[in-house]
């Protein structure tokens, strides 16, 4: 009963006030886009745009220059697509000029520390396939120079990513790729981003204290967000749930955890017919409520392993 219980007060977490996740789905790219820093390829005009940038500070105060952030992705890799808007493109492209001037171009992949300029930039925190724990901040600039650490150690960083921006007359642009084979629909990876060029700061997910804390980071999901929670869920749980009812031979205990994992399977899709993921709104709602379930669902997953495991 006790087990029970605990379940029953986390998974009840759902319908409590928590801030906003952030969330953006990265389309298929039938064809992959060219890496050239532009941004004009067919994939990157198709796929979601995300510009809800906020001050450091403060979470509720908008920044005054426009970024935006998109993503993509295929059987090989994540794309991800950076825009940053200038008031004023001259001061950018003199300093991206003495940043050449003084360092030359810059190398193909990552560079060290010592050798990167920090200005003109942002910083990319990338979670790969959504562990809450690891991260990459990868840190990229106007001039095209690219660095980066894992988990705050540069020395870890294996620097295999591809970088190029590209300034245009009123912003700079740029295309990060995150090497990733396997990449499928039901992937979710944590993301976020930071720009750092001009005070304040801008900050896509808002995180107080240090950035690098990847349980808060944003998520971008492959797939649409119909597509995603289709596989995920609609068919994923309730396919799950039946497979493991159908196998665990009458063991008390963990029929009355299923039973509880299942009640609030039920309890998320109230919500999804309530909200239907069609939107970006709808599907963070939706996100919520899995992420709560999800935990879970892990129990049961792991109760039932063991099970198996001693059989």
């Amino acid at each position: 009963m006790k087990l029970i219980v605990i379940i029953f007060l986390l998974a009840t977490g759902i319908a409590q006030s928590v801030p906003p996740l952030k969330v953006i789905c990265a389309s298929y790219a039938e064809q992959s886009p060219a890496i050239d820093g532009r941004l004009d390829d067919a994939c990157w005009l198709a796929t979601e745009v995300r510009s809800d940038f906020s001050t450091v500070a403060d979470p509720d105060k908008g920044v005054k220059h426009q970024t935006s952030i998109r993503a993509v992705y295929d059987g090989k890799n994540l794309y991800l697509a950076l825009e940053f808007f200038w008031d004023d493109i001259e001061i950018l492209k003199r300093g991206v000029k003495e940043i050449l001037d003084r360092q030359g171009p810059p190398i193909e992949g990552a560079c060290e520390w010592d050798n990167y300029t920090n200005y003109y930039g942002a910083e990319i925190f990338v979670d790969p396939h959504g562990t809450l724990l690891n991260y990459e901040q990868i840190l990229i600039n106007a001039a095209g120079q690219y660095t980066g650490n894992y988990k705050g150690m540069w020395e870890q960083f294996k620097g295999i990513h591809t970088v190029r921006s590209f300034i245009h007359d009123d912003r700079w642009t740029a295309e990060l790729v995150c090497p990733a084979p396997g990449l499928k629909v039901t992937d979710v990876w944590g993301l976020n981003v930071v720009r750092d060029n001009a005070a304040p700061y801008a900050i896509w997910r808002h995180i107080s204290g240090a950035y690098a804390q990847p349980k808060l980071f944003g998520r971008v999901i492959m797939g649409s967000y119909q597509a995603w929670w289709n596989a995920v869920f609609a068919v994923g749980v309730e396919a799950r749930l039946d497979e493991i009812a159908e196998n665990l031979d009458g063991q008390a205990r963990l029929l009355k955890l299923h039973a509880v994992v299942k009640v609030e399977a039920d309890r998320v899709a109230v919500v999804a017919a309530e909200h239907p993921p069609t939107t970006r709104e709808n599907f963070e709602i939706l996100y919520h409520a899995y992420d709560a379930f999800e935990k879970n669902m892990n129990r049961l997953e792991i109760a039932y392993a063991t099970y198996q495991a001693m059989q």
